[in-house]
């Protein structure tokens, strides 16, 4: 494992390049096997201390019982733990199929269920973690909105998501931004995205992620609609005002399902400074899903990857490649790079594991997933991590046949190296958290002598740091373990 890079000529200002930042991962393990047709959700896990907090949408045998439950395991598969499952009789009053995960404050867990509660609608709902204390907060009527299905964001005491459908958008609605208190009160539909017409409006229609809260503003993405009618990215105060179109997404190919920048954005976005990040399920170059970012203003938006093209797989018809296709959860960022998964593609068509710079450098494949794994396959949801390893959802497979599985997954990331100009020395530093790695150099990369670095490191301020005297015109450094 090296990380590489080449100093410019003295007396230049020097610079270091990244040559390549391999992330090697271990084989998918799984931690716990959902039951009889749970199945995952769409929102990913929640992770405290050691427990990992999450929602399923089917439960129980038979077609009836798939209401969903909300449960917790611990991250190494024990003390599973049912804490409350849907009751999806008509007339009861409580949600079922809980498509988004759920948010933690204190002892309390809150989600939402696309479906059910007094007026069929779906809900927005709380539990201890104990699994006592359940409460409908809020069943939605039309006019708030329907079918909320992303997970909810807690600031203080004010819970914000978002519905898939309903509202006043007309023709059965296009879908809303919503707030409310955590205790239930003071519910408010902060946007309703306007009517679609011809598959197109002006802000985007049909919002499946959870919302971003970064200060007073939300962000999100509307999975169609926008003058492509291909989704958009959207960003709005929290008190409703100032709601502006970030992003629209470009018209596919209505034969291909090609476009420039990909399409239907169902994933939260993630943000890293001023810096937005996210996925698009499909269009891009090969109509397989793209990874994208823009600046929160919406300028400078960017292609990071576009996943390539694939063949049909029978009898699903699933493509199949060597990146992944249909990415439909959001992203995470470790050091500069970020994790998602796919849920189709691969060499089985059945989904992977990826890493990617934040610049689209050095896209890996961590896993292919493939449809023999007793881990299970078609990935979906977001990734969470603990430590070095990786957690995520399966919708099909594991033990308990097409049940669905939490798998982990250790990924082993090298220490980034960097360099600075000191006077007539350069001084290089990596994280002091890394053990173990020596830093060479040469003099030729055509044919390299590399030589240990001498005298070795010290710690400043929480980095391995050398210091290295300018006395040739060019030298090569590289950290290997």
């Amino acid at each position: 494992m090296k990380t590489c890079f080449k100093c410019f000529p003295f007396p230049f200002l020097f610079i270091g390049v990244m040559l390549s930042v391999p992330v090697m991962a271990e084989d998918v393990a799984l931690v716990y096997p959902y039951t009889y047709y749970e199945a995952g959700n769409q929102g990913g896990l929640l992770l405290w201390s050691n427990t990992i907090f999450a929602t399923s949408w089917g439960s129980g045998i038979g077609f009836l019982g798939h209401v969903g439950t909300v449960f917790s395991v611990n991250i190494d598969g024990s003390n599973a733990t049912e804490l409350h499952k849907f009751d999806g009789s008509q007339g009861s009053g409580d949600g079922y199929t809980p498509y988004g995960g759920l948010v933690l404050s204190g002892d309390t867990l809150y989600g939402t269920t696309y479906m059910g509660g007094d007026f069929y609608n779906g809900t927005v709902f709380s539990v201890n973690t104990n699994g006592t204390g359940y409460t409908i907060l809020r069943s939605f009527a039309t006019s708030d909105g329907s079918a909320p299905s992303g997970s909810l964001v807690l600031s203080s005491n004010t819970l914000y998501g978002v519905a898939r459908a309903g509202g006043s958008g007309g023709s059965g609605g296009s879908g809303t931004v919503f707030s409310l208190n955590a205790d239930g009160s003071g519910f408010q539909v902060l946007h309703n995205f306007s009517p679609i017409i011809s598959g197109t409006n002006d802000d985007g229609a049909y919002p499946v992620a959870a919302l971003l809260l970064s200060g007073d503003t939300l962000y999100g993405t509307a999975s169609e609609g926008g003058t492509g009618g291909a989704g958009t990215i959207f960003a709005l105060n929290t008190n409703g005002s100032d709601f502006r179109t970030l992003h629209t997404f470009s018209p596919m190919d209505a034969i291909t399902g090609t476009n420039t920048d990909g399409a239907s954005p169902s994933g939260v976005l993630m943000l890293s400074g001023n810096t937005l990040y996210g996925t698009a399920m499909t269009g891009g170059v090969s109509s397989n899903g793209t990874v994208f970012k823009l600046d929160t203003q919406g300028n400078s938006f960017t292609v990071l990857h576009h996943f390539t093209a694939g063949t049909g797989r029978s009898p699903w018809f699933t493509p199949t490649n060597d990146d992944g296709a249909i990415p439909n959860g959001g992203l995470l960022l470790w050091n500069d790079t970020l994790y998602g998964t796919a849920s189709q593609g691969g060499r089985s068509g059945t989904g992977t594991v990826f890493a990617l710079g934040t610049d689209g450098t050095g896209f890996t494949v961590l896993h292919m997933f493939t449809d023999d794994t007793k881990a299970g396959w078609y990935p979906l949801g977001s990734l969470i991590r603990s430590d070095n390893t990786l957690y995520g959802t399966v919708q099909y497979g594991g033990p308990n046949n097409t049940a669905g599985a939490i798998f982990r997954l250790s990924v082993t990331v090298p220490p980034k190296l960097s360099i600075a100009r000191s006077g007539a020395n350069v001084i290089l530093t990596w994280s002091a958290d890394f053990a173990g790695y020596t830093l060479y150099s040469t003099t030729d990369l055509a044919a390299p002598n590399w030589t240990a670095v001498s005298p070795g490191p010290v710690v400043v301020n929480g980095l391995n740091t050398v210091t290295n005297p300018v006395s040739f015109d060019r030298q090569f450094f590289r950290l290997s373990h």
